[in-house]
């Protein structure tokens, strides 16, 4: 007990109309343009998920164990 990980993200906090947003989908994705995302973690299924989750929603991503 008192093992374990804390993850903070920390992401540009963008104003728009509201609206559902789908991941993958073609909406304005200016807020996520430039913007390089590195994913640390030593678990290599949740890493994976991570990047997977990230590029989805138009970040660029690179990983490290």
């Amino acid at each position: 007990m008192g093992k374990g990980a804390t993850v903070e993200m920390w992401l540009p906090l963008v104003e728009k109309e509201t609206q559902e947003i789908v991941a993958g989908s073609n909406l304005d994705n200016r807020a996520v343009e430039g913007r390089h995302i590195l994913v640390i973690e030593d678990d290599e299924e949740v890493r994976s998920m991570l990047v997977e989750c990230l590029q989805a929603f138009g970040y660029t991503v690179s990983e490290a164990r």
